[in-house]
């Protein structure tokens, strides 16, 4: 139970850090604009 409970938590994270990465590639196409609004 709670291994696999671990697992899907790893999975979760795994998926949020792809997530992160692509909008911050995206970030970086758009220009410093797009980063001053996130500031």
């Amino acid at each position: 139970m709670y291994n696999a409970f671990y697992t899907t938590h790893k999975a979760k994270l795994f998926i949020k850090k792809c997530e992160e990465s692509k909008l911050r590639s995206l970030r970086k196409r758009r220009g410093f604009f797009f980063l001053y609004d996130l500031v």
